[in-house]
């Protein structure tokens, strides 16, 4: 069993016997039958802090070799969609039904976050954690800073994704650290979003403000730094080359 008394952040690895018993005095983990005959992976705080994020390695026995793949919830890293979960509140992934014969699909939850610095879990999944983090900072900053500097008419929803695809792509190139990739795909990735949307309203004959889409977006960006920029750093991460972003 997983147990926590004191403020002192420790590193623990999460067994599966601890997720199977679903006694940690942090959170619990359930599995279940899904409503469309697959299975539903719950995680459930139970502390008084909302917990900030979270990593769930799946193991996946479908091929000769086990495939791993890590899912990632993370309040401060990505939408609005994943929430800071309070005491009482859970998140449930679906997974789909595992084929005939196989043998089940593995999951187990890798690293958690709360905002008070308690992290539990593998010390590398929690350092992926943060350094998620703090590349979205950069690159949300950047991502604004190009189109500020790069883009001459924002209302020319054509000309500016032309003129921000080509920052987007360049993530695709090999040797780009995930967590890096992901960052800042995700930001010039949302604000090419926007402007093909105003694009598309318009297309349709309806009236839609670039301008405003985006500075929604910025306001909406700040708020996600400055989370990034207050968060309390636990023991176990050490500093990257992301150092503290920039102000």
């Amino acid at each position: 069993m997983l147990n926590s008394t004191s403020k002192i952040v420790v590193a623990v690895l999460l067994t599966a016997a601890f997720l199977l018993s679903q006694s940690g005095t942090e959170f619990t983990v359930t599995e279940s039958p899904g409503a469309t005959g697959g299975r539903d992976f719950t995680v459930r705080n139970i502390r008084n802090v909302p917990l900030t994020g979270l990593t769930v390695k799946a193991v996946d026995y479908l091929g000769q070799r086990p495939t791993i793949a890590t899912i990632i919830y993370d309040s401060l890293s990505n939408g609005p969609s994943q929430p800071a979960l309070k005491q009482g509140e859970s998140h449930t992934w679906h997974f789909v039904k595992d084929a005939p014969g196989v043998r089940p699909a593995e999951y187990s939850v890798d690293a958690a976050t709360y905002a008070d610095g308690l992290a539990i879990g593998e010390p590398t999944a929690i350092q992926s954690l943060w350094d998620r983090r703090q590349w979205t900072a950069v690159a949300l900053r950047q991502a604004f800073q190009t189109l500020d500097s790069s883009v001459p008419d924002i209302e020319n929803t054509e000309e500016a994704v032309s003129i921000l695809k080509p920052f987007y792509d360049q993530q695709l190139a090999p040797g780009i650290a995930r967590e890096k990739r992901d960052s800042f795909m995700n930001a010039y990735g949302t604000l090419i979003a926007a402007l093909n949307l105003v694009a598309d309203l318009r297309a349709k004959g309806k009236t839609d403000s670039a301008a405003d889409r985006i500075a929604g977006l910025r306001k909406w960006a700040d708020g996600k730094i400055g989370a990034i920029q207050s968060q309390i750093r636990p023991v176990q991460v050490s500093q990257t080359e992301v150092g503290q972003t920039p102000r």
